[in-house]
Order: structure tokens, then C-alpha cells, then sequence
């Protein structure tokens, strides 16, 4: 792989490989530098087939840099509610303010992308070879295994030094190919063929010069430092019903899901929660895997010294920009019965309650 004829070798299979096997992306019909950043941003830790739905609700709310650039934060909250990351849309949102305001469009180079909100050397990379066909090398974790192996790379994939022979790897595959082409099919390949734990490497158009394949150390590569340790975490989410509306709490800045809308936990308010819960349900914040329930109250008064919020009409809150847990009490009050018994102020106080 280190020579100029085998690296020629290579690019030119993996080309036609891609020709024939890509997967028909929207973001790939006419490769729009708007449509090609937007996708690399909801790409970012998200799967393709999640990002899918997203992403044809998202260009027909935001079809350009200037619909982008007026949207209101409600609006682009509510549009990436269930992505994650949302950090994402408001740097994709001031990047595009920015852009707007300079009249200057997306920029086409990666040292120029990088100076955007939210863009780093992999996601620059990526839209300037992409949309503005930029002979730009990328490093995901997609092509980072494909050269792991191709190479049979004993060392982790995260240090500098692979860093550094995998940039040196893929530019040797871009001198005289379609930077769009090479680089699209490098991600293609570690999507489709060279996946982690079963890579079809029969099928596979590199390898007659992959070398962990000569070697039989496919399992083995890439070596990856140890992930971190996930850390276990309870919540009790608190439904205070009254009048038929419900009680939620917009986030503030400098909080987690900042703008969003959520119900209060239970610990926060001062009141005899029932023992038996609505729902119960788990989801993920980078580290952390939650477990968690949440308890229905009914109110025939606001309680006293509830903290600032609004009450909704719960057919209200598909309306309503709400983060994970938020999404899944809303499918639990959705899916409960209409005569669900609405426990009352007086309910006795649930033990488990921290």
C-alpha cells in the first residue's frame, strides 16, 4: 500500500466498487453543498439509516442557508427532537447566520469550513471533497477500520501516529481520483463490507492487498482504546396533571437539552408521588444509561411553590422541541387508556422516591 502503483491499483477498484454499490442517499443526487453539510452535521455519532427521516424533514422546513439562518430556536429544536447532540443544530443554525450575514455562501475549503461552528477536521474534510470536490483525505471511524486492516495496524486507531499514516494512506489513494468518489467510498466500504465484527471480505474490491486479511487478523483490527466506563443512572420524572394540562419546565442555557422542554423530576417537587409509575423506560446521555420512571399526579390546585414552567394540553407537546425522556412520557401518555385513574394530591408517598 505504500507504493504509487498500488495505491493507483486500489483507487481505481475502489471506484468502480462504489459505482455500482452506493447506497442512493438524498444528499448524493446532486451532491448541493447546502444538503452535503447539513447531512455530515446529522451524520455526526448518528447513524445513516436514523438520520434518513431527519433529513427529508429538514430540507422540506429548511430547504437553503437563508431559511436556516431565520428559523427560530423553537423551530430547530423541535426539528431535531430524538437526534441528540443538539449542541449540533445550534452550531449548525450560527454558522449559517454567519454565512448569511457575510454573504458569502458555504465556504469550499477545509481550512476555511473549519473556522464554522461545529466543524472539525473530519467534517471539513468530508464537505470539501464532497461538495466541492477538494483532494482532502478523511479519517472517520468507518475509514479508520478499512486502513486498519489494510495495513494490519497493531496500534490504536486514536494516536497520533495512526493519525498520521491514514491521512498519508488517503491522500496516496486521491492523487488523479475523484475526491467525492474515493472518499465517499472509503465510508461506503466500512459501512457495507468491512464492518467490525463480520467484514465480508470475499466481497471486498481492496482485498487482494489488505493485510490483516493475508494475515487473519481481521477480529483483531482496529485496535481501539479502552471505551470509558459507563456510568448507571436512576431518575423519577414527576407528570403533574391539572385540569387536563400538564406541568413542564423549559431548560435553561448551560444546561443539558438548553431550550427544550421537560417534566420535572420528582426530587424537585415536594409532593406525595404515587407508588406505582405511568411508565418506565431507559435511555442514553453520552456516558450515561439512565433508567427511568415516570409517575402521574393529579392536581385539583397547582401545587404550591412549583418552580417556573407552563402548563400544556397534552395533545399540545408533539408541538412542543422535548429531548429523549420527554419524547418517550409523551408516547406513555399518548398510548395510556383514557380512563387511566389519575392518582390525587393525596396519594400516599412513594418509598423509592429519592
Amino acid at each position: 500500500m505504500g507504493n504509487p502503483t498500488a495505491a493507483k491499483k486500489n483507487a481505481a477498484a475502489l471506484a468502480a466498487w462504489f459505482a455500482k454499490a452506493q447506497r442512493p442517499l438524498p444528499w448524493r443526487a446532486d451532491y448541493h453543498p447546502y444538503q452535503v453539510w447539513v447531512s455530515e452535521i446529522m451524520l455526526q455519532q448518528t447513524r445513516v439509516e436514523a438520520v434518513l427521516p431527519y433529513f427529508a424533514r429538514w430540507m422540506r422546513q429548511f430547504p437553503n442557508l437563508q431559511s436556516l439562518a431565520q428559523a427560530t430556536e423553537p423551530e430547530l429544536l423541535k426539528a431535531w427532537e430524538g437526534l441528540g447532540y443538539y449542541s449540533r443544530v445550534r452550531n449548525l443554525a450560527l454558522a449559517a447566520k454567519g454565512l448569511v450575514a457575510a454573504g458569502t455562501g458555504i465556504p469550499p475549503t477545509a481550512e476555511e469550513l473549519r473556522r464554522l461552528p461545529g466543524i472539525g477536521p473530519y467534517t471539513a474534510a468530508a464537505i470539501a471533497s464532497i461538495a466541492f470536490l477538494q483532494p482532502v483525505p478523511l479519517l472517520d471511524g468507518n475509514v479508520k477500520r478499512v486502513f486498519a486492516r489494510l495495513l494490519d495496524w497493531a496500534e490504536a486507531v486514536e494516536a497520533k501516529s495512526s493519525e498520521t499514516r491514514f491521512l498519508e494512506l488517503g491522500a496516496s489513494l486521491l492523487a488523479g481520483q475523484s475526491p467525492r468518489v474515493i472518499n465517499q467510498g472509503l465510508m461506503e466500504l466500512g459501512a457495507l463490507v468491512c464492518n467490525p465484527k463480520n467484514p465480508q471480505c470475499p466481497v471486498c474490491p481492496l482485498a487482494e492487498g489488505c493485510l490483516s486479511l493475508a494475515q487473519g487478523t481481521q477480529a483483531q483490527r482496529p485496535v481501539k482504546k479502552a471505551k470509558p466506563e459507563v456510568i448507571k443512572h436512576h431518575l423519577d420524572y414527576g407528570i403533574l396533571l391539572h385540569q387536563g394540562r400538564v406541568f413542564l419546565q423549559q431548560q435553561p442555557l448551560g444546561q443539558l437539552w438548553a431550550g427544550m422542554w421537560l417534566f420535572p423530576l420528582t426530587q424537585a417537587l415536594a409532593l406525595p408521588w404515587p407508588t406505582a409509575p405511568l411508565a418506565q423506560f431507559r435511555y442514553h446521555v453520552t456516558r450515561y444509561q439512565v433508567t427511568a420512571q415516570a409517575f402521574l399526579l393529579s392536581c385539583p390546585q397547582p401545587p404550591p411553590g412549583l418552580p417556573p414552567g407552563q402548563w400544556f394540553d397534552p395533545n399540545e407537546l408533539h408541538q412542543l422541541a422535548l429531548p429523549r425522556p420527554g419524547v418517550l412520557i409523551r408516547h406513555a401518555l399518548a398510548s395510556s387508556s383514557a380512563d387511566l385513574p389519575q392518582p390525587s394530591l393525596n396519594a400516599t408517598p412513594s418509598a423509592a422516591n429519592p
